[in-house]
């Protein structure tokens, strides 16, 4: 196996992962910190979001009792978190981001990767090549904001942008459902409900576990991408373009377990907008780790593609 792109060993590595640096037998899944927030529009600190989550993470139990598994079987694995490059713009991020989505790849093969940022932008490279390796891709948006603006603060790889660059990356018989939307521009909800692709759940708690279930039971590959602030505010201050309303952590437990429980093969996730300067109670960092463990146990759960 090729060796991985830099990588800051996690200290400490998340609840019940062994450390690795490469593939080793019997890992399913991999967690990849991206500690970047160059893209952010409002409030910055995003990038201390993987050490958070993992510092918060050893206050959670590995077993969930929602999927039936405990992360202590040895099947989880953290890499620690990639070493960006000098202060990278939006659109440099990108392009070396392409790179070392292909270097993880050489070097961990298929596992599937949980990347946990940093803005939302920092989960693009990983979603942009789920995109173009699997033309049927399902991808579960888990968000309190559309992210479909073409372009923001002048660049279109900003965190208001991911969901367009996704739309223009993912085949035609792709899927994308938006789960928790609740704020934006009235054109980002007028070109969600005119693209076929796009499958808009609302922010209606029981709607995501409903779909779960229908993907579960299918063979499509399926990927899940979870800003924070989709989640209800009290559970999430601390993300940097908090919104009232949204999904309480129960229902987006359920919905992931339903996909760990199920057939169709979860090939990648992410959880971005993690800020936490802007919840000193450390609540916020406890409910991303929750939320981690979730999104560790469904990846690599059903039949590879």
């Amino acid at each position: 196996m090729a060796s991985p792109p830099p990588m800051r060993p996690a200290d400490p590595a998340f609840v019940g992962a062994r450390s690795i640096a490469g593939a080793e037998d019997g890992v399913r899944a991999v967690l990849v910190g991206v500690p970047y927030d160059g893209a952010v529009s409002y409030r910055p600190g995003a990038s201390e979001g993987p050490g958070a989550l993992r510092r918060a993470s050893d206050s959670i139990e590995t077993y969930c009792p929602i999927v039936g598994r405990d992360l202590g079987d040895g099947s989880v694995a953290d890499a620690g978190d990639l070493v960006l490059p000098p202060d990278p713009t939006p659109d440099t991020f990108v392009t070396w981001g392409r790179r070392v989505v292909a270097q993880l790849d050489a070097a961990f093969g298929s596992v599937p990767r949980l990347a946990v940022g940093g803005d939302h932008a920092a989960a693009l490279p990983f979603l942009l090549a789920a995109c173009r390796r699997y033309p049927d891709l399902r991808i579960l948006h888990i968000d309190a904001h559309g992210d479909l603006r073409e372009t923001w603060d002048g660049t279109p790889w900003s965190h208001a942008c991911v969901m367009a660059r996704v739309l223009d990356a993912l085949g035609p018989e792709g899927e994308v459902a938006s789960w928790g939307i609740r704020s934006g521009p009235a054109e980002e909800f007028a070109r969600a409900r005119s693209d076929p692709r796009v499958v808009p759940l609302g922010p209606t708690a029981a709607a995501g576990p409903a779909l779960a279930a229908r993907w579960a039971a299918g063979r499509r590959p399926v990927y899940v991408t979870l800003d924070l602030d989709g989640l209800a505010l009290g559970e999430s201050t601390g993300t940097g373009t908090p919104e009232p309303g949204g999904l309480p952590l129960a229902a987006v437990e359920e919905a992931l377990a339903r996909l760990a429980r199920g057939r169709a093969p979860v090939v990648g996730a992410d959880l971005v907008e993690l800020s936490p300067p802007h919840d000193p109670s450390g609540a916020s960092a406890v409910t991303a780790a929750r939320a981690a463990r979730a999104l560790l146990m469904a990846l690599g759960a059903g039949t590879p593609p």
